[in-house]
């Protein structure tokens, strides 16, 4: 009850929505409708909370009597949450039907163009089909052994369920089967093509009546959900700033090799954008105390749970940091501070992610280059994962402000800092040096340094230093990382710079070059969980034994 009468307090001290575009932020609230659960009185304060901030009109901020799980049955989706919302949609006559070639009846015009689902209502749909495996499963851990009693013959194991093909399955995002709520010849089952996978135009200016933009509000507690909504309405004033930490495998087998492409992509986009970018190429993710400093943008692959930098007891995201993982089940559940990977990203600072609920499959995940492009140019959170999503009708689910705009202000001048964001300053400094001197690398590196040394900060030292890396200058991105060093006597940027710088080292001198180089800093600076992850990758294996 604490947090319920903090929230009721915190309603009259709403920070302003989009500081210098009010017309904007009015036609992108009166297209807005926002859903809560009438079983939560959390979910309800903080549906009002979010419609105040972002000027939604009262007739459509919505509670539904919906179930407490985050996951449901077909069956319950379509009487608490699709039928439901398909009739006030046409009693309130948001949205206008008609027939649209090769779609059926669908609407035509259609006043709601985003959907804000507030924590409390359910996340996910599960199929029967998995049902009957679950049940399958549990009845084999249930059966006693065959061999149990002496002299017993073992029975024939029933056969498991049949199931469906891997793309005709019925199990989906809640929020994924709303984006598709006006298309009424759905089938459930499979993946549906997503019109705006690509676009480069406002949903408001996109003609796609029969889609809506669906962003959730959700996470590990009521706190991170109240944060979401104040640090998106907060950061967006004078933008999102801080480094971008991309986190890729070097993976060539053509399943995956997709994936690292994104990411690759990704890092270009950010560097392009006027970003301090960190990029790490080694298999693994980044290791336990990895030291990832003003982290505002970060984007990686593949373990099953949060790991390395994002489970230490000290490690927060900046204000309004953006942070993806891409997993098959990286929001499997959000209740969670530990499992998968959206609840942990959320919990330690995030306040927007992507995640799936079930099996995506690596294609039908949102496509991460395209979602850090369309971001960085100034599209809504929702907007961006839904331009870098092929489907509809599956198993992705966006969190956070569907309406955030992390980057639109970096290009209006009249910007401020707000004063819960004091180095804004620096952060744009450093844009600058790198924008005015694009054609013209030498220059763009001594603007660039000359502002690191006059901030004494060496992430822009270091960005110098994975920019060569990414045009195969080996040389002088051991040279920049060297310089970084002799900018700080902090311990933690230390550790950063040497584990990178090995990481070069070995890619100009190989491993064994590498190997000595963090052994040197392990005598030095002492024990350090990047460093031993480093030397357990670099030390050659044992030489099998003998032969008899």
């Amino acid at each position: 009850m604490r947090i319920f009468f903090t929230f009721i307090a915190l309603l009259t001290f709403l920070p302003a929505g989009f500081a210098s575009d009010a017309e904007t932020a009015r036609a992108y609230g009166a297209a807005t409708l926002v859903i809560y659960s009438k079983n939560d009185p959390l979910s309800s304060t903080l549906a009002k909370f979010y419609a105040l901030g972002r000027k939604v009109p009262d007739d459509q901020v919505i509670g539904l009597e919906v179930s407490a799980q985050e996951e449901i049955t077909r069956a319950e989706f379509e009487k608490t949450l699709q039928r439901p919302l398909r009739d006030l949609f046409n009693r309130k006559g948001w949205w206008r039907m008609g027939q649209q070639p090769n779609v059926g009846r669908v609407p035509v015009e259609n006043r709601i163009r985003f959907i804000a689902i507030m924590r409390g209502v359910p996340l996910k749909i599960v199929s029967p089909a998995e049902l009957e495996m679950r049940a399958y499963q549990a009845r084999q851990r249930a059966t006693p052994s065959p061999y149990a009693q002496p002299g017993a013959s073992p029975s024939p194991k029933p056969p498991p369920p049949p199931q469906p093909a891997p793309l005709q399955r019925e199990e989906a995002s809640v929020d994924s089967e709303l984006a598709a709520l006006g298309i009424l010849s759905n089938p459930y089952t499979g993946p549906l093509m997503n019109p705006y996978f690509r676009s480069f135009r406002p949903i408001l200016e996109a003609n796609l009546p029969f889609i809506m933009l669906v962003g959730r509000m959700d996470g590990p507690d009521a706190e991170v959900v109240h944060r979401m909504i104040t640090e998106s309405l907060e950061v967006e004033k004078s933008g999102l700033a801080g480094a971008a930490y991309i986190d890729r495998r070097s993976i060539r087998s053509d399943g995956y090799k997709q994936g690292d492409d994104w990411l690759t992509d990704a890092a270009n986009s950010a560097r392009n954008f006027g970003l301090p970018v960190i990029h790490d190429a080694r298999p693994g993710t980044l290791p336990a105390d990895y030291p990832m400093r003003d982290a505002a943008l970060y984007l990686g692959w593949y373990t099953t749970h949060a790991d390395g930098p994002f489970v230490s007891e000290d490690f927060r995201f900046r204000r309004g940091a953006v942070a993806v993982h891409i997993h098959s089940f990286s929001a499997q559940t959000l209740r969670t501070q530990s499992l998968h990977w959206a609840g942990p990203l959320l919990n330690k600072g995030a306040i927007a992610t992507l995640g799936n609920v079930y099996e995506p499959y690596l294609d039908l995940t949102p496509h991460l280059d395209i979602f850090a492009n369309r971001l960085l140019n100034g599209f809504t959170l929702a907007e961006s994962a839904f331009m870098a999503s092929k489907s509809l009708s599956w198993m992705t689910t966006v969190l956070g402000d569907p309406l955030y705009r992390p980057f639109a202000s970096w290009t209006r001048t009249s910007s401020k800092p707000s004063e819960a964001v004091d180095d804004m300053a620096d952060w744009r400094a450093y844009r600058t040096a790198r924008l005015q001197n694009l054609e013209d690398r030498p220059g763009l590196e001594a603007a660039v340094a000359a502002h690191a040394k006059k901030t004494n900060n060496p992430l822009f030292l270091e960005s110098l230093a994975h920019d060569a890396d990414a045009d195969g200058r080996i040389d002088d991105a051991i040279r920049w990382l060297r310089e970084a060093l002799e900018l700080t006597g902090e311990r933690a940027d230390q550790i950063r710079i040497h584990f990178h710088l090995a990481a070069f080292i070995e890619k100009k001198d190989g491993k064994p070059a590498a190997l000595k180089y963090v052994q040197g800093q392990i005598e030095r600076l002492g024990s350090a969980t990047p460093f031993h992850t480093l030397e357990a990758e670099l030390t050659p294996p044992p030489p099998p034994p003998a032969q008899p």
